[in-house]
């Protein structure tokens, strides 16, 4: 089938649901959550793991659809001693810029101290070396880090600068 990081195929991870019956694509739930967009225009909505969509899918469905968020857990990622490819980096680079406001950095790493281990530490690296090496303006990484969290979640705005503490 098709790989659901390029958009629209049954994804490994609906197999239990698959197992029981439901036989939905990645297409027909993005297909349902367009249509609870239209209905709900004003309410924000953060979808998950970039839905497993490319960045041409993403772009269409948030110039479509101003309430929608993507968090970067899924495509914004770099194993160790691994680097990206510059004309990468400009394609990723350029969608971070022009979507800035709307991306949430993410990670499925469950960092809580009594849960925390070497291959943990590892993967939230992953995503965030991947990050570091977009080579962001200052104000666009803190937007993807942090803030525009605390503007959709209406949480007490950061102060101070977190400059030394995000950036190598």
């Amino acid at each position: 089938g098709y790989s659901p990081y390029h958009g629209g195929g049954f994804n490994s991870y609906f197999s239990e649901g698959q197992a029981k019956g439901n036989h939905y694509s990645n297409q027909q739930l993005v297909d349902q959550l367009c249509r609870i967009m239209d209905q709900y225009p004003d309410i924000p909505i953060i979808a998950a793991h970039q839905m497993y969509m490319n960045l041409d899918n993403m772009a269409a469905l948030m110039d479509r659809y101003p309430q929608l968020y993507f968090d970067t857990t899924v495509g914004f990622f770099m194993r160790r001693d691994n680097t990206i490819y510059e004309e990468d980096r400009k394609i990723y680079y350029e969608f971070v810029m022009k979507y800035a406001d709307r991306l949430l950095f993410g990670t499925d790493t469950d960092m809580r101290p009594d849960t925390v281990n070497f291959y943990q530490v590892e993967a939230f690296l992953c995503h965030l070396r991947f990050i570091h090496q977009l080579r962001l303006p200052h104000e666009q990484l803190q937007m993807l880090l942090y803030r525009n969290t605390e503007r959709i979640l209406g949480l007490p705005t950061s102060t101070g600068t977190r400059k030394h503490n995000s950036r190598p």
